[in-house]
């Protein structure tokens, strides 16, 4: 007997993880820098170096930037001493090629900074990757068998199911000069980037992606620290071959690098090294066999059970909470507040857990610049229950306010949601006959009436009797698309040996 068996082409997500990391490294101050009385606070940012998969792994390497702030001895004024770290991080994820299409991100969590001595600082960072790594698989499945001059009875199943249809990393630079007003006395300490999508359409084989570059810069001035946000927009048009027109397209930005520069004029020159990740969802009609057999021989059938993994986008995460930090002492002014996303997990269908590092930097009541930093888990209510979801792109706003000897926290929590299904479907791959079943005693009966109690499927009844679902609905006048019976007689044709 011939299997007739259908092929489909898509992409499979072999590895979705987040993990933490973290680099240390000690550093001794330059001659030409007064001692350390204090380390004030430390930022950084990473610059990806390479990202290579291949057999089973994916090595990521790059270095971060660390930028101490410290107070000197003697002296009011504030100090930087930039200490670079690099790092090679590596993910395991079995099937992984060089052919794989990869995508990283890498966010510096925290950067810890501590004072060894005077003129000595040890300095740890704190990394979270974000790593999906997509191949290319092509799935073979049986959607039918020809049984010859043996008619087959086949019982068919249809799965729907979404699954990426195409999948692409593609490279892009962001750059801009934006004049800062009042920035001139100033030195940039730090800066950190988001990228954020404002729209995607697809025509021509082409995607046409508008979004912002969201830059958040701390600068250093003569009367204290200051923050500043700024937008820059930027369009991008990818060619990505076999992308339908007006197709739903997912995207995912990656900061690779960050090059910024405040000029004496207050210009803040800024050039953002960025990848997206574009991914085309389409839904599968899978068309497999749930059960077949044969009125005259039975039937020796080999299956084996697979496993399909989809996933389709499931609208937005959303969410405020509210939390408060002791510190120990009480706060004049907060001076600025961030928080970086480094885990997300459903607890129930209503609910996921969103794990982050809040870093403050204010005040206190003396005058004297500090800063502080907590890792906290919040829930957050979806607006939809749903089981098997995925949050990506989390992105956290923070605001904070004096609270007593501590801070009261307003966290707002964005990003996006996906589900993931699991589809199991039975394929065959081998049928044989056997020879002829064995005479049942009936003689010359050709109809045997049946009693149907509890709702019973019409395929099973004419399985187990060798006859036809369409013999039982011909010979009981029941409709076309009568799938069971319950509480009737059933008249049972036989089919002739």
């Amino acid at each position: 007997m011939e299997l007739i068996r259908n092929t489909i082409q898509f992409y499979d997500l072999t590895l979705d993880r987040t993990s933490v990391y973290e680099e240390s490294t000690d550093a001794i101050v330059p001659d030409a820098y007064p001692d350390i009385a204090r380390i004030i606070c430390a930022t950084g940012n990473a610059v990806i170096k390479d990202e290579s998969p291949q057999n089973d792994r994916v090595l990521v390497s790059g270095t971060v930037r660390a930028s101490v702030l410290y107070q000197p001895e003697g002296e009011e004024a504030y100090r930087e001493l930039v200490v670079p770290l690099s790092f090679a991080h590596i993910e395991e994820g079995k099937g992984l090629t060089a052919d794989s299409v990869c995508f990283v991100r890498c966010q510096v969590v925290s950067v810890d900074a501590r004072a060894v001595n005077s003129r000595k600082v040890s300095v740890t960072a704190r990394l979270c990757f974000e790593t999906d790594a997509y191949d290319r698989r092509a799935l073979e499945l049986t959607g039918d068998v020809d049984g010859g001059e043996l008619p087959l009875e086949i019982l068919h199943e249809t799965h729907t199911v979404c699954l990426p249809a195409t999948v692409q990393n593609r490279d892009f630079t962001v750059l801009d000069d934006i004049e800062l007003a009042g920035a001139g006395d100033a030195k940039l300490l730090h800066t950190q980037c988001t990228m954020r999508l404002g729209d995607c359409r697809t025509m021509h084989g082409k995607a046409v992606v508008k979004g912002d570059a969201v830059l958040h810069s701390l600068l250093l001035q003569p009367d204290g620290l200051r923050t500043m946000e700024q937008m820059v927009p930027f369009t991008q048009i990818f060619e990505m071959d076999g992308l339908e027109e007006g197709q739903p397209l997912r995207v995912r930005f990656a900061v690779k690098n960050l090059d910024c520069e405040l000029h004496d004029a207050g210009v803040l020159s800024v050039g953002v090294g960025a990848c997206a990740l574009l991914c085309s969802e389409q839904e599968q009609q899978l068309r497999t066999i749930r059960d077949l057999y044969q009125t005259t021989r039975p039937l020796e059938v080999q299956a084996q059970p697979v496993r399909i993994l989809g996933m389709r986008p499931q609208g937005a995460l959303a969410g405020n909470a509210e939390e408060s930090m002791p510190l120990g002492m009480r706060i004049a002014q907060v001076v600025d507040a961030s928080a970086v996303c480094h885990g997300v997990q459903q607890e129930d269908p209503e609910t996921m857990r969103v794990t982050m590092y809040v870093r403050l930097l204010y005040t206190s009541d003396d005058g004297g610049l500090y800063s502080a930093g907590r890792t906290l888990t919040v829930p957050v209510k979806l607006a939809q229950a749903s089981e098997q979801l995925a949050a990506q792109d989390v992105t956290l706003t923070v605001t904070a306010s004096p609270n007593g000897d501590g801070a009261a926290l307003r966290i707002g929590v964005g990003g996006g949601l996906l589900q993931r299904t699991e589809c199991m479907v039975n394929d065959i791959t081998a049928v044989e006959a056997g020879e002829p079943a064995a005479d049942s005693g009936m003689g010359a009966v050709t109809l045997v009436l049946r009693y149907v109690n509890g709702e019973e499927p019409l395929w099973d009844i004419a399985k187990s009797y060798r006859t036809t679902v369409q013999a039982i609905r011909g010979a009981n006048s029941l409709p076309e698309d009568a799938a069971s019976a319950c509480g009737q007689m059933l008249l049972i044709p036989i089919c002739e040996k």
